[in-house]
């Protein structure tokens, strides 16, 4: 059976357009506007944007958007596991113990780990401002084991490399010297 080349060059152009339109948006995940949001899922897109996440210049969330950007914009599938995850984030990352330095050294640390481009593209910024060396960060970038780190800093490369590594971490090394940073003085709580 011959297949008429009318017939071919049209499906070509077909896939070919087709193709096209679904590089626009090459997004997993439709943003979702702020008018098609339910009662629930805008009521954590609102939280989000009144939190903290949003001092921090993040493109996820900027003011007179029509909608949250990744990763919040994905959460909305299910508000209620996206408020839980939002009150986890924001205290480990907002209300930790750490210095905002070494917070964003370990994200970088375990952005490069996984290959995490866009963690990466949305902390070294942070990272830099808050004083991490620019030198320390390039090394980290090419996949070295930074020179001229901080002590404080080597503490929590060390502690994040044998856990994404060994899966586990020393209970007599790392694990403490970790704990011994995050402990706030004069804070009989102890957060971590």
């Amino acid at each position: 059976m011959r297949i008429p080349a009318v017939v071919l060059l049209f499906s070509a152009l077909a896939l070919l357009a087709g193709s096209a339109c679904a590089q626009e948006d090459t997004r997993r995940f439709r943003l979702t506007p702020f008018s098609e949001m339910t009662p629930a899922q805008r009521a954590y897109a609102d939280a989000v944007m009144a939190g903290p996440v949003a001092a921090t210049g993040s493109a996820a969330v900027v003011p007179g958007a029509s909608t949250i950007g990744s990763p919040f914009n994905v959460y909305l599938r299910s508000p209620a596991l996206a408020e839980r995850l939002r009150q986890l984030g924001e205290q480990i990352r907002f209300r930790s113990s750490l210095p905002e330095r070494l917070k964003e050294f370990a994200i970088l640390v375990t952005a490069r780990h996984w290959t995490a481009q866009y963690e990466w593209y949305a902390h070294h910024r942070l990272a830099l401002k808050a004083g991490l060396s620019a030198a320390v960060a390039e090394d980290l970038a090419q996949g070295r084991r930074p020179a001229g780190m901080q002590e404080d800093e080597a503490v929590i490369y060390n502690f994040s490399h044998e856990l994404h590594n060994q899966h586990a971490v020393s209970i007599n090394g790392n694990i403490n010297d970790v704990i011994s940073l995050s402990i706030r003085p004069n804070d009989n709580k102890g957060e971590l």
